[in-house]
C-alpha cells in the first residue's frame, strides 16, 4: 500500500511520488502518470495551502473520478485533504468549479474514500454521477456548497451503500443530499441547510440518519422512500428537523421509524412537523413544537405513541421544559440545557457557520 501526494504549489516532477514531486492536480492523481496510478488500499494526500477556505484548484471541467476502483479485499482508494504539514487534522482541500464545470467531482469508480474536501460552485451537482451510480463510497468531513443543483447527487443511478460522515451540504440550488436507489444510505452527524429543495432525500432506498441536522431548507427536511410502496424502510434517529419550508420529515413509503428527534418551527406551505402521507410508520420519543400546521399528520400509523396511557398523535405540547435552550425560529440552538433531565455529550456537527 502506497502513499501519494497532491500539491498544486509543488515544483518537482509532478508524478506524486513524494511531497516535493507531488501531482499538481487531483485529476492527475486519479489518472496517474507514467504508469503510476493509485490502486486499492493506496492513500493520496492532498495538501491545502493558504488560509482556511482558500481555493486549491479552480476548475474549467469536471474532475472525473474514473480511475482504478478499490476492492473488498485490498480496501478503498483514499483521497485525504491535509494541512500544510501534510497532516490529516481535518483541514479541507478546496475545489472551486467557478460556475464553469458541470460537477466538481463526477464519480464512475467504486470503493473510493474521500475525506477533508470542500467543493463548490458547480453548474450541476457538487459531487455526483452522470450514469449508474458507483458503489461503496465513503465521504468523511466533505462539504458541498453553492452548486447549481444538488450538493451530493447520486439519485439517477444505482449506488450501493454510500456512507456520509460529518458532511455538510449547504446553499445548493437543488437537494442537499439526494442519493441512491435500491440501497441503504447512511448519514452520521451530517448537516443539510439552506438548500432550495430537500435537505436529505432517498428514492427507492433506505435512508438511515443518526445525529443529523436539517434546517432552513426550501422543501422538506428529510424525505424517506420517495417512490411509494416500493421504497424501503428507514430510520431517522436523534436528529433535528427545524424551519424547513414544507415539513420536517416526510414519509413516502411504509415501515419507517422516527425516534428521538426534534421536529420544530415548520411554517411554510405545508407547515407539518412529521408528515405521514398515508403510509405506515412508527414514531416515538420525539419533541414537536411550533409547527404551524399539524405536528403530526397521521392518515395511517403503524404504531402510535402513548402519552399518559392514551393514544395521541402529538408529543406533550404543554410541557415547555423539554431541555432545549431556545425554540425560537431561526435560533439554531439545538443543545440541551445543563439542568435538563436527559443529559447529552456535545458532538460537533458541521454547519459552515
Amino acid at each position: 500500500m502506497t502513499t501519494y501526494y497532491v500539491d498544486p504549489t509543488a515544483t518537482g516532477d509532478d508524478d506524486g511520488s513524494s511531497q516535493a514531486n507531488a501531482w499538481s492536480t487531483l485529476q492527475r492523481a486519479i489518472d496517474g502518470t507514467d504508469g503510476t496510478q493509485p490502486a486499492a488500499g493506496d492513500t493520496v494526500l492532498c495538501k491545502h495551502t493558504g488560509a482556511d477556505g482558500a481555493v486549491d484548484e479552480t476548475l474549467t471541467v469536471s474532475i472525473d473520478v474514473d480511475g482504478n476502483s478499490g476492492s473488498t479485499t485490498a480496501g478503498h482508494i483514499k483521497y485525504i485533504g491535509a494541512n500544510s504539514s501534510w497532516e490529516d487534522d481535518g483541514t479541507q482541500y478546496v475545489i472551486d468549479a467557478n460556475d464553469a464545470a458541470i460537477y466538481c467531482l463526477k464519480y464512475n469508480a467504486n470503493y473510493i474514500y474521500l475525506k477533508n474536501f470542500f467543493v463548490k460552485q458547480a453548474t450541476d451537482d457538487g459531487i455526483g454521477s452522470s450514469n449508474l451510480g458507483p458503489d461503496y463510497l465513503i465521504f468523511d468531513n466533505v462539504r458541498s456548497s453553492s452548486n447549481g443543483s444538488d450538493g451530493f447527487g447520486f439519485g439517477g443511478g444505482y449506488s450501493y451503500f454510500p456512507r456520509f460522515i460529518r458532511c455538510l451540504a449547504d446553499n445548493n440550488s437543488g437537494y442537499g443530499f439526494q442519493t441512491a436507489r435500491y440501497t441503504t444510505v447512511f448519514y452520521f452527524l451530517c448537516c443539510a441547510r439552506d438548500n432550495t429543495s430537500y435537505g436529505f432525500e432517498t428514492t427507492y432506498g433506505q435512508l438511515v440518519a443518526y445525529g443529523c441536522l436539517s434546517f432552513d431548507n426550501g422543501s422538506r427536511g428529510y424525505r424517506l422512500g420517495g417512490a411509494g410502496t416500493n421504497g424501503q424502510s428507514g430510520i431517522v434517529l436523534n436528529s433535528v428537523a427545524d424551519g424547513n419550508s414544507l415539513s420536517g420529515i416526510n414519509i413516502n413509503a411504509a415501515n419507517h421509524m422516527i425516534i428521538g428527534n426534534r421536529i420544530t418551527n415548520h411554517s411554510g406551505t405545508g407547515d407539518i412537523g412529521l408528515e405521514g402521507n398515508n403510509y405506515l410508520f412508527t414514531h416515538g420519543w420525539n419533541y414537536l413544537e411550533n409547527n404551524d400546521g399539524d405536528n403530526i399528520q397521521e392518515d395511517s400509523l403503524g404504531t402510535e405513541i402513548l402519552y399518559n396511557g392514551a393514544i395521541t398523535n402529538q408529543e406533550d405540547q404543554s410541557d415547555t421544559n423539554q431541555g432545549y435552550t431556545s425554540l425560537t425560529e431561526g435560533s439554531e440552538d439545538y443543545n440541551l440545557r445543563s439542568d435538563a433531565t436527559l443529559r447529552r455529550t456535545a458532538i460537533t456537527i458541521p454547519t459552515g457557520q
